[in-house]
């Protein structure tokens, strides 16, 4: 398999006065280039957002949040029965003790 691959982001966090809160967003753009010749397309573009929240109330406690959402398309996924246009959603939490 012959690919060429490009990826770039942007990062921007900014942090409270304190820094006991921390808010971040990220953006990246990603392409694969095809360049087998082979009948099956394997290239794929897309991007995707995160944004983050980080809260540190005490020293041992840190809690966040983060949303991600991903667009992409990718021909290849035709041929097992699924759309192009291929996407995901992400949430997750997190409580994290430190000792």
């Amino acid at each position: 398999m012959d690919v060429r691959f490009a990826a770039g982001y942007a990062l921007l966090t900014w942090a409270g006065p304190d820094e006991r809160l921390r808010l971040t967003a990220r953006y990246d753009r990603f392409r694969n280039e095809d360049r087998d010749a082979q009948p099956e397309p394997n290239q794929e573009a897309g991007w995707a957002v995160t944004i983050a929240a980080l809260y540190t109330p005490r020293p041992w406690l840190r809690v966040g949040v983060e949303v991600l959402d991903l667009r992409s398309d990718r021909p290849a996924a035709v041929f097992s029965g699924t759309p192009a246009d291929a996407g995901a959603h992400r949430g997750q939490a997190e409580v994290r003790l430190r000792f």
